[in-house]
């Protein structure tokens, strides 16, 4: 994986996670017309999905700096 593969990655992993925020304050707004049961579990599933997100992001980072050692020790 080279700098520019890891930073596209990165983007598209953020931009996912901004999209799946914007969802869960959507869905909080409609707190009161939803059943409290399907509420819950739609808000922990997306609460799922940002830290999976989160967890590759992290990854990803680790993978540069791997990267970046890689690189200077040549």
């Amino acid at each position: 994986m080279d700098e520019s593969s890891i930073d596209d990655e990165r983007e598209a992993l953020s931009r996912r996670c901004q999209e799946i925020t914007r969802q869960l304050q959507a869905l909080t707004a409609q707190d009161g017309r939803l059943d409290d049961d399907a509420l819950e579990l739609r808000r922990e599933a997306m609460h799922s999905q940002i830290r999976e997100i989160e967890q590759r992001i992290a990854e990803i980072d680790l993978d540069e700096r791997s990267l970046r050692c890689m690189e200077g020790g040549e």
